[in-house]
């Protein structure tokens, strides 16, 4: 990992997976916010999470990093476009 682009720190707080905050105590605990989700099926539809985000938080600035994770299965999803920058 490269210095905080914002103040050159060095020093990062990571979040390998990070996870939704759930507000409602009474609903499933916290889950893993996932990179994209895909809807498979007809009649008995479910959704699938596909990755996860890894957060990088600057100790120096607070500024945050997120990158995206176990991104293997997008790249064969029907609504993901391949785009390459010159």
């Amino acid at each position: 990992m490269t210095p905080c682009t914002r103040c050159s720190s060095k020093s990062f707080l990571v979040l390998p997976k990070f996870k939704i905050p759930e507000m409602d105590t009474t609903a499933e605990p916290d889950r893993v916010l996932p990179v994209v989700s895909s809807r498979q099926g007809v009649f008995f539809a479910t959704d699938t999470a596909h990755g996860h985000f890894e957060l990088w938080i600057c100790e120096g600035c607070g500024i945050v990093q997120a990158f995206a994770k176990d991104i293997d299965a997008i790249r064969d999803l029907p609504d993901v476009k391949r785009k390459t920058i010159a």
